[in-house]
């Protein structure tokens, strides 16, 4: 936005008739003065320079100096430099007014160089000009200096109060913590006030290291928390020309309040307007990791522990929970919190008991229960295992800093994530207390086996036709392989360079190839051995944006995508690879796509349009007005006869032979659809909610069962086998496992 300019500006001074000189013609003729100006938002309110006359033919619109018309030359007045440049240094100083060292020293200048210029004009008028321009360096000088005078004045005389300023704990309102030693940790007389000067200490770097606290303690583990963010963030995330202006310097600037039961981290990350939805997402996983493995064994017993990433401005990602004891402990879960849940670790320990006014203001209401249980892990026909901790927003409604479970001796520790490196685990770990689901399947839905991944969130998930593997797109730009039968993985997850979030992953109906698309819109073909390697790697078509939808042909070797910005594009894989056929209908995202077994219409659709299109050519033969706004899902059936949309709160049915037969269910209160997909026996659809799969009936429009994740995670990613006897289910957070499970042996 163009907010300050200049542009020059004619004034009308007088008009009539003359012998104009240029076209030999009585005519009129019109007197002008021109001025340059500074213009706010276009409109002149600054002259910046002297004025000039001249006259203007309307004949011919020649222009003469007007002392040619006149018959007489007057000298030209000049502008005062002094006026000019005292001007900007007004300008400067008022603009600057917060900082007070940089704006006193402008206004100085301003007022000086604006009397210095008045002075001048007066002495040599009319050959010197500028009046106006020294009277704004007055007009922005004075109130400059005397506005930030006293800010300055302000700044000196207020006590600073940053907590642990005063490590030695001789500050007003310093007292000894539980452990008696009144050096290891600051104190603030005022939690808010604290806080907002924590909030001061991580705005800019000034010239000083990344990490800053309320004691020597504090500033080292707030250095390090820094160090290892940065090192992490540099790798994963792709790096991009540091801005010219920039507060943090490219540091993750860090403020450690530490308590010896609780601490918090403070981070000002560096561009983090420019993250976007799934960045953040990545980065407050990764600066939890960061945060457990810092903060491991500096506390005393069940400690509370907080991240809050901010940027310049506003707060992003707030996470909640527990620090370990040791860095041999795993690491615990977290909850997403709120603003005001921060001021809480700036409360002043008390000595001895909390008072019911203090247990309020921390909002403590006690410990999560642990449901720890065996499992066997052999096959997915075993006895169901328990649950796996989700690291991820929204752990628990309930209290922001309850102890995290017991975990088994077997699961990794946190000295695994000494670089806050995501952690492998290969069994099951614990399962927690959720709230019981008020409701009675209709039919038989058994939880099976728990898929344990690594602790990056899976982004999309796919079962083979043949029943035999499962395929799981990762976060960090990996592509996961697990047997189904053992539910193990094999070998280490596949690198996709360059891809982003791996988003789309489908089979081939021979179960012989696997596909698989990113967030960057490639697109990538394996050919898939009997023993589960992925070889003969094929980079196929690049999409204009993130994948959203992809399949493959039930009869022949191509496959289907289509990416959020509505580009449809469909090609061969394996040896018979050739060029791409586009189609383009849509101005944003496509959710569904669908291949016919025989002919070439294939279909597709955004939610609120459905398009027919040949497979040849990529041209529309025919489209269907769905009248659905704001919708957010969508899956057909396999045949293509049955298609089904979900808006936020709202599932509607279609009947694909005739769509004006159409109808609609809402989902339970308060919940929401975070995914579709149709059983492939097309009498189900499956909803993920947060916690669970809801399955319903698409014949008669009715709830019929929920499949619990037992996980307060949302389940956006799930598939059925192709008998559709199991459904494979997980959400995006990081250590969420995938959850098989055995429905009803009389599926539709």
């Amino acid at each position: 936005m163009i907010i300050f300019g200049w542009r020059s500006r004619e004034t009308l001074m007088d008009s009539g008739q003359f012998d104009c000189p240029v076209c030999l013609a009585k005519t009129q003729f019109k007197c002008l003065r021109k001025r340059r100006w500074v213009t706010f938002f276009f409109v002149p309110f600054i002259p910046i320079s002297s004025s000039s006359d001249f006259i203007r033919c309307q004949a011919c619109q020649s222009i003469m100096p007007i002392d040619a018309f006149s018959g007489e030359s007057a000298p030209r007045a000049r502008l005062s430099f002094q006026a000019l440049v005292g001007m900007i240094c007004g300008l400067f100083s008022l603009l600057a007014i917060c900082v007070y060292s940089i704006s006193i020293p402008n206004a100085f200048c301003a007022i000086a160089l604006g009397h210095g210029a008045l002075r001048d004009i007066k002495k040599n008028r009319p050959n010197v000009d500028g009046r106006s321009l020294a009277i704004a360096a007055l007009a922005f000088g004075y109130p400059a200096l005397i506005l930030s005078a006293f800010i300055g004045w302000r700044s000196l005389t207020k006590p600073q109060g940053f907590a642990g300023n005063n490590p030695a704990g001789n500050a007003a309102g310093a007292t000894a913590d539980a452990l008696g030693d009144e050096g290891a940790f600051g104190v603030s007389a005022s939690p808010n006030e604290a806080f907002k000067n924590a909030e001061y200490e991580i705005a800019s770097k000034r010239d000083q290291p990344a990490g800053r606290g309320n004691s020597p303690q504090a500033i080292e583990l707030a250095n390090l928390f820094a160090k290892r963010l940065k090192e992490v963030s540099d790798e994963v995330f792709t790096a991009e020309r540091k801005p010219l202006l920039q507060l943090s310097d490219g540091e993750y600037l860090t403020f450690c309040e530490l308590h010896p039961d609780r601490a918090l981290f403070l981070v000002h990350v560096p561009s983090y307007r420019k993250f976007t939805g799934d960045a953040k997402k990545a980065l407050a996983q990764l600066a939890w990791l960061a945060a457990q493995s810092t903060a491991a064994g500096q506390l005393q017993g069940e400690s509370k522990l907080g991240v809050g990433l901010r940027g310049v401005l506003t707060y992003g990602d707030i996470l909640l929970g527990t620090a370990p004891a040791s860095a041999e402990d795993t690491v615990s879960p977290f909850r997403a919190g709120e603003k005001d849940d921060l001021i809480a670790f700036f409360v002043e320990p008390l000595a001895s008991a909390p008072s019911p006014a203090t247990l309020a203001d921390l909002d403590v209401r006690g410990p999560l229960e642990n449901n720890a249980a065996a499992s066997n892990s052999d096959s997915i026909f075993d006895s169901p295992g328990p649950g796996n901790g989700d690291l991820a927003p929204g752990f628990l409604p309930a209290d922001p800093f309850a102890p995290a479970p017991m975990f088994s001796p077997s699961q990794p520790s946190l000295g695994d994530v000494a670089t806050a490196r995501p952690i492998a685990s290969s069994e099951p770990i614990r399962s927690r207390s959720l709230q019981k689901i008020d409701f009675v399947n209709r039919i038989s839905v058994e939880r099976v086996a728990s898929i344990e991944t690594t602790s990056w969130g899976t982004t999309s998930i796919a079962l083979s036709p043949d029943g035999k593997w499962l395929a799981a797109g990762k976060m960090d730009d990996k592509l996961a392989l697990f047997d189904v039968a053992s539910a193990k993985a094999v070998g280490q997850p596949y690198s996709i360079p360059q891809s982003g979030q791996v988003t789309a992953v489908t089979f081939s109906a021979a179960s012989d190839y696997l596909i698989a698309g990113g967030y960057s819109g490639k697109t990538f073909s394996w050919q898939v051995s009997p023993d589960g390697q992925l070889t003969n790697a094929q980079e196929t078509f690049r999409f204009d944006a993130e994948i959203v939808a992809i399949t493959t042909s039930p009869k022949f070797a191509f496959f289907m995508g289509a990416s959020r910005k509505g580009t449809v594009a469909w090609q061969p894989f394996g040896p018979n690879k050739s060029q791409p056929r586009l189609m383009q209908q849509f101005p944003k995202s496509v959710y569904a796509v669908w291949l016919p077994a025989s002919g070439d219409q294939a279909m597709a659709t955004d939610g609120a349009r459905l398009v027919r299109f040949s497979l040849r050519n990529g041209e529309a033969s025919g489209s269907d007005d769905l009248a659905i706004k704001s919708a957010r899902f969508a899956d057909f059936s396999h045949s293509g006869k049955r298609l089904t949309v979900a808006d936020s709160n709202t599932l509607h049915f279609i009947d694909l032979t005739q769509v004006t037969n159409r109808r609609s269910i809402k989902l339970p209160r308060g919940e929401m659809a975070y995914g579709l997909k149709f059983h492939p026996q097309e009498n189900w659809v499956a909803v993920g909610m947060r916690g669970k799969v809801a399955l319903y009936d698409y014949d008669q429009a009715e709830l019929i069962a929920y499949a619990d994740a037992e996980s307060v995670s949302y389940q956006k990613n799930f598939d059925f086998s192709s008998d559709g006897q199991f459904l494979a289910a997980t959400s995006d957070s990081a250590r969420d496992s995938i959850k098989l499970f055995r429905l009803a042996h009389n599926a539709p």
